[in-house]
């Protein structure tokens, strides 16, 4: 399956928008972001350890934000879906 994965930040080493090629043929969202923590660039931890969004984040699928699935992290990606992951950017004055 072929997912593709879009980031404000270089997730996997090259441009964004990357594809990522996996042999299964679909995975819950909470396993594909543990797989991109364990194999991006940079080693962003996207889960807390009680399984919830670590802060910072940002996680859409198929341009609809997380908090608007029912199913949360539990949430299917198949084939041709994408994730947009963006790191919150603070601002301040």
């Amino acid at each position: 399956m072929k997912i593709r994965v879009e980031s404000n930040f270089g997730l996997l080493g090259g441009g964004s928008p990357e594809i990522l090629e996996l042999e299964c043929p679909e995975i819950a969202l909470k396993d594909l972001l543990a797989l991109l923590s364990r194999t991006s660039t940079y080693a962003p931890t996207f889960l807390r350890p009680d399984g919830g969004i670590a802060g910072g984040w940002e996680i859409e699928v198929n341009g609809r934000a997380l908090a608007s699935y029912a199913h949360g992290l539990e949430t299917v990606i198949k084939d041709g879906d994408t994730i947009h992951i963006a790191l919150q950017l603070l601002s301040g004055g």
